[in-house]
């Protein structure tokens, strides 16, 4: 192996892990997910594993950060450099992306080990809180105060509380990840629905 290969591969490595640790949450949770079976996922040793992440806390975190956050990272910055599209537009199409993005892949099981697992490990909900959920209201009242601004939304609870137009889609994912095998969710139909709803509540 050449020292170009070799190193290549070196900087692959915490990459490989984090997808590692990121298969492993989701089959078995935080509590039983064990260091030994990432390192055996990515196929290096345990030590190696703790070169790149001191802990298990810091691995979780480097998930989130790699599968969660830039979806959320990006719409904010969507939302903020894009002052042209109208604002029912955008939420439209935000909702859309987080359907596609978390609804509708395996990252609703993050979501759900987050749920399930945050009182018993509080550090992983405040991290999620900090860099997830607070990041992710913050873009929806900088959209809907903008459209208040322009007169496309009305001011009203929404503003104080934008959260509650993600609320349906948590119902959605709960749907998914129990429900599914009994009745499925016609995934398109309840994001119109959804969307239909949320829209005539900030209707100007």
């Amino acid at each position: 192996m050449s020292e170009g290969t070799r190193r290549r591969r070196k900087e692959a490595r915490p990459g490989e892990i984090v997808e590692a640790a990121r298969d492993e949450f989701v089959a078995k949770g935080f509590s039983e997910a064990r260091i030994d079976d990432i390192a055996a996922r990515a196929g290096v040793s345990k030590g190696l594993v703790y070169v790149y992440f001191p802990s298990k806390e810091a691995l979780f975190e480097a998930v989130i950060r790699s599968t969660v956050l830039p979806f959320i990272d990006q719409a904010a910055a969507l939302i903020a450099a894009d002052r042209t599209t109208p604002a029912p537009d955008q939420l439209r199409m935000l909702m859309t992306t987080f359907y596609r993005e978390l609804v509708g892949t395996d990252r609703r099981r993050l979501i759900h080990m987050i749920i399930a697992e945050g009182p018993r490990f509080p550090e992983m909900a405040r991290f999620y809180h900090t860099e997830v959920i607070s990041k992710g209201r913050a873009a929806l009242r900088a959209l809907i105060e903008r459209g208040v601004a322009r007169g496309e939304f009305r001011a009203g609870p929404l503003t104080v509380h934008p959260e509650i137009i993600i609320g349906p889609a948590l119902v959605a994912m709960v749907w998914k990840l129990l429900f599914e095998p009994y009745e499925p969710l016609d995934a398109e139909a309840y994001l119109a629905a959804h969307a239909d709803t949320m829209l005539r509540a900030l209707a100007a």
